[in-house]
């Protein structure tokens, strides 16, 4: 197997197999500046779990590969030169709800935190196993499945919700087929765009309070701010406020964006 730095070694007596029970494949793009560390990955997510992989060793060249093909998960290193991981995130968010892993031996709780506030679906720090990054590419399948996902022309649909990620527009589909256009804030905006990344996912609101203005942002900016941009929001999406379609309340924890 694969030497570390980049993965642990064996625990004594046990095997480094993962599981063999069959598991949806995915098409992954391993975006690293070191070879030898996406040669690991794509022995693991290839050999081991059955997936397809495209290697990138820069942002720009991850970009590029991004507008070719539609990829069902990208992994991100943090530090490469040029576009960094972490401005990689950023980029890929702006127009792609493609899943993110991080990948990265930087693994203070900074990065972290940073990472997962640009767009990241998980940060795996380094070393890790082969087997629990296994679980975290299954695990972030089974949050994404529901997903909305992104076309070429920069729209994200779900459901009767349509968000341009270009122009920052959404377009509503009513009952009886008609569209109507809805005019959003930027944050208004952003608030829905958490919400449908994750569609079905109660979010709390400190997590709303983290994804619109980050861990140090606005001191003002507390959960009855976060409550009253989903008020906004409400007005302007759904039909009866009051008794909202898509933007539900989920007592005792938060919000959830039903598609």
């Amino acid at each position: 197997m694969w030497p570390d730095p980049y993965i642990n070694r064996r625990p004594a007596g046990k095997s480094w197999e993962l599981p063999t029970k069959e598991t949806h494949k995915l098409d992954i793009l391993v975006v690293d500046d070191d070879l030898t560390t996406r040669k690991m990955l794509r022995f693991v997510l290839e050999q081991q779990a059955g997936h397809k992989v495209v290697e990138a060793g820069n942002g720009e060249t991850a970009l590029n590969e991004l507008a070719a093909t539609r990829f069902d998960l990208v992994m991100v290193d943090v530090v490469m030169p040029g576009i960094d991981g972490l401005e990689l995130c950023k980029r890929i968010r702006a127009t792609s709800n493609v899943p993110i892993m991080v990948v990265s031996a930087r693994g203070d709780i900074q990065s972290r935190v940073r990472g997962l506030q640009l767009g990241a679906d998980d940060y795996l720090p380094k070393p890790f196993d082969p087997s629990e990054l296994s679980a975290r590419v299954e695990a972030i399948l089974r949050r994404t499945s529901r997903a909305a996902r992104t076309d070429n022309d920069g729209r994200m649909r779900l459901g009767d919700i349509t968000l341009d990620l270009t122009e920052h527009k959404v377009e509503l589909r009513e009952p009886r087929g008609s569209k109507r256009n809805v005019q959003l804030t930027p944050t208004e905006f952003k608030l829905l765009l958490v919400l449908a990344r994750a569609p079905g996912k109660a979010f709390s609101r400190e997590e709303l309070q983290t994804s619109l203005w980050g861990a140090h942002g606005d001191p003002n900016a507390g959960y009855s701010t976060v409550n009253a941009y989903v008020s906004d929001l409400r007005d302007r999406l759904e039909a009866d406020p009051k008794n909202p379609r898509y933007l539900v309340t989920v007592r005792n924890v938060g919000y959830r964006l039903d598609p």
